[in-house]
């Protein structure tokens, strides 16, 4: 519920006043799109979706700038050895390439992107400089 209010709370700020967001319940939504019962508005990727290619992108409509994704890291523990945190990425990178990861991904709803650890750091870094504004404007505090 956290994050669907604070997704909400994005949208808020860039002047949506959303009626429902549709995230985690890939299988229903997706359903339900394909039979017509719900129609989707925008992604909030930077680019279309390859699962619905005719949905315009947010930033598309008029918000130029606006994106928010969804995204999965792996992490290992503290003080592992740089070969071991090397080599655990080069075979996660490896099996992410496969055509049963990209299955896996695809039915929930995502793409598999292998990537790298500093560009998980720089991602993390991004998220929390563009989303402070509003969780301090929000008075959002850590418990």
């Amino acid at each position: 519920k956290v994050a669907n209010a604070a997704r909400a709370l994005g949208m808020r700020v860039y002047g949506f006043d959303p009626h429902m967001t549709v995230d985690g319940a890939w299988n229903l939504s997706s359903d339900v799109v394909k039979a017509g019962s719900l129609k989707l508005l925008g992604v909030t990727s930077p680019e279309r979706s390859p699962f619905f290619p005719g949905v315009p992108t947010v930033a598309e409509q008029g918000y130029p700038g606006y994106e928010l994704m969804i995204w999965f890291a792996m992490y290992a523990p503290a003080r592992t050895p740089p070969a071991i945190v090397a080599k655990l990425g080069d075979e996660l990178r490896r099996w992410l390439a496969t055509p049963e990861a990209k299955a896996a991904f695809a039915a929930i709803g995502h793409e598999a992107a292998p990537t790298t650890g500093e560009a998980v750091r720089d991602t993390i870094q991004a998220e929390q400089k563009s989303y402070r504004p509003t969780v301090q404007a929000a008075g959002i505090r850590a418990e």
